[in-house]
């Protein structure tokens, strides 16, 4: 190992594995069409599952965080079988969603909470960890879109006048330009409430760079300021 130490270095920023298969998941669940066959809600439903499951397992830094996420994923496996094998059934399809709204939350919480507390860390972890909260940021709350279209508290339609639904990735795609503020327009919300939600988005967004590029000046001060100490 140590006649490779770029090898070495990488292999310990735990949040650069996590930051591979947040995007890979991202593009799959964005790319994906609504299809309805079962066997592939199943393996995305499974890929998403594991992929928060893997960032808890990398980043808790206690067992209390650990055991909260082992808590959560057998309620999740068995509502996520559920709600394949009665898709018409909205009950359990939002029990499912409000469960993955919990452990999205629990994710961001966990990844915050180690880019700007961890210490045994080095700074590139840090940022990543921080990314890695950005992009889950705007899943949690494409989750929430999702939430209330199928509670019926409102729905998205498209600039062609389609009906946008998170099967075709579409709310996954509004919650990330939304977010961006880029605001393109193709999709909008129809309701009061999803226009206030979306709103909201655009503001936590906007929010959450300004704090964490706040939280990442003093660390770089603090590391120049040690370099040129004699």
């Amino acid at each position: 190992m140590s006649a490779f130490p770029l090898f070495q270095k990488w292999f310990r920023l735990r949040s650069l594995v996590l930051l591979v298969t947040l995007l890979a998941l991202i593009i799959i669940s964005g790319s994906q069409s609504a299809t309805g066959d079962p066997w592939i809600s199943g393996i995305l439903w499974s890929s998403y599952l594991g992929v928060f499951c893997l960032g808890g397992f990398l980043l808790a830094s206690s067992r209390f965080w650990l055991k909260l996420f082992g808590g959560l994923c057998v309620p999740m496996v068995l509502l996520g079988v559920l709600s394949e094998m009665i898709p018409d059934n909205v009950v359990l399809l939002l029990a499912s969603r409000w469960l993955v709204l919990l452990l999205q939350a629990l994710m961001l919480v966990t990844v915050v909470r180690f880019s700007l507390k961890s210490k045994t860390s080095d700074q590139t972890d840090k940022l990543l960890a921080g990314i890695c909260g950005y992009l889950i940021l705007g899943m949690l709350w494409a989750n929430l879109y999702a939430i209330c279209h199928l509670s019926g508290a409102g729905s998205f339609v498209t600039s062609g006048g389609e009906r946008a639904t998170d099967e075709n990735g579409a709310l996954l795609y509004f919650s990330f330009v939304t977010m961006t503020t880029l605001g393109y327009g193709d999709i909008t919300a129809t309701t009061p409430f999803t226009r206030i939600l979306s709103a909201l988005e655009a503001i936590c967004g906007t929010l959450y760079l300004a704090i964490f590029i706040a939280t990442l000046i003093p660390h770089r001060e603090d590391s120049r300021d040690s370099e040129a100490a004699p």
